[in-house]
């Protein structure tokens, strides 16, 4: 018999901001540069593409393009700095709630 396996995709579990903080701070936790490219892109996609990360980022286009773009050296700063921006959305969220 056969193992049934189905399709998965990081991006449909990142959701909320706390998703996608604690999804960051996993992949810097790990400490392994080469993954940090795929995480921002996956981020990306999970919230609607770039345009709309650097919107709710406050961080240029350009910057997480290349940092998500895997022929570049690896951007701790740019990973930094996108959980930073989801740390204070949830701060800001938990406020109103």
């Amino acid at each position: 018999m056969a193992l049934e396996t189905f399709p998965y995709d990081t991006a449909d579990y990142l959701t909320t901001p706390e998703a996608v903080f604690y999804f960051l701070e996993a992949e810097l936790e790990e400490n392994e540069p080469s993954y940090w490219p795929g995480a921002i892109a996956i981020v990306a996609k999970a919230r609607g593409g770039f345009e709309h990360l650097a919107e709710e980022t406050a961080l240029p286009i350009e910057e997480l393009r290349r940092a998500a773009d895997e022929t570049n050296p690896p951007e701790r700063d740019a990973l930094v700095k996108v959980m930073e921006a989801y740390r204070r959305r949830m701060s800001s969220t938990s406020r109103v709630a």
